[in-house]
Parts: structure tokens; sequence; C-alpha cells
């Protein structure tokens, strides 16, 4: 469906406007779905399965893009002066290398206060995880999976967020809106 709509907008604009496609990965942020579920699971779930699903999810990328480079995307692009006809540009930060489940996991660990596992994460091969996303009918089975960002970037596009900034940002703001409101009504 959203193949077609952009085809639609992409015909329509030929000759009467110019148009582009973006697509942005996994976007998080203030109040974003993406990240909810494994901060819920470090904070409140069960430790000896977490540290499984660390070792088993390890090395997958996330691809995840903080939602400020996302907005930042689209004004430069808007205020880009050449004609883009068309382009599809990708939204991402999956050029990061710590854009893994482990390196996400990590910081987020210790932005939320939690220890790190006291035995070290035992790392499965990628296909263990190609597999197990498959049984679990994941979308993306493949834990390889890499959106390039590199024609975005070609044109000047800096993203005013690191990855390291956006996860540390989220987790501080998780922390002051959930963590801060439980800690109020259990008084």
């Amino acid at each position: 469906t959203k193949r077609k709509i952009e085809e639609e907008i992409l015909n329509g604009s030929k000759g009467n406007f110019d148009a582009t496609i973006l697509r942005p990965t996994s976007v998080y942020g203030p109040d974003g779905e993406p990240l909810k579920k494994l901060v819920q699971e470090i904070l409140f779930g069960n430790r000896f399965r977490n540290y499984l699903k660390s070792s088993l999810f390890g090395m997958r990328r996330t691809n995840l893009v903080h939602v400020s480079n996302v907005v930042a995307a689209i004004i430069f692009l808007i205020e880009h002066v050449a004609p883009l006809n068309g382009e599809i540009f990708i939204i991402s930060e999956d050029d990061c290398p710590d854009n893994n489940f482990m390196s996400v996991e990590k910081v987020l660990l210790q932005e939320l206060g939690q220890p790190d596992y006291s035995i070290p994460r035992i790392p499965m091969p990628l296909s263990c995880i190609e597999f197990v996303l498959w049984a679990l009918n994941r979308n993306n089975i493949n834990p390889r999976c890499n959106f390039s960002p590199e024609k975005l970037l070609k044109l000047g596009f800096q993203r005013p967020v690191s990855f390291q900034k956006g996860l540390m940002d989220y987790a501080n703001w998780y922390r002051s809106n959930y963590l801060d409101s439980l800690r109020r009504h259990s008084i």
C-alpha cells in the first residue's frame, strides 16, 4: 500500500511540483514505541530471561533513528535548493556500529541505573537469530539488515543528535516521565 501511494505521488508530481520520498527506519524518541518494551524488560523483567535475550539478539541490527534526526532530515530536504526529482531517501542511523541490540541495551542499562549482567553474553550466530525471528513470524527476519543513509548524507545532511546521545535522552525521558511518576504514586 505504501509503495502504491509513493508511486501515485511521484507520478502526480511530474511536471507539477518537486517531490521526494522519505523512508525512516524505526523512529524512537519521547513516547515512541520502539524502545518502550526493552526499557520495561530492563526495569521490571526477569533478569535471566533478559540475559538470554541479550545473548540471542546481541549483534542484531536495531535500525533505530532518533525522531530529531528524522525531523531535521525533513527540514533539510524542504530547504534543499536543487530539485530532488522523485529521489527516495532512507533516514537511518544504521551507519553507526552501535545500532545493534547489545550496544543499545548496554546504554539503556547504564542510563537507567541498572547493572550489566555479571557473566559475559554468549553471542549466538546470526543464522540462529534469523531462525528465531522466522519462527516468531517477524516482518524483518534478517538480523544483518542495514538501511544506508548514504544518499542523504552525500547531499550534506548532518544529524543534530548522535546515536549515543539519542539513547541517553530517551532513557532520561523515560526515567523522568514513568519512573518518577511510579515513585510518587507508591509513596
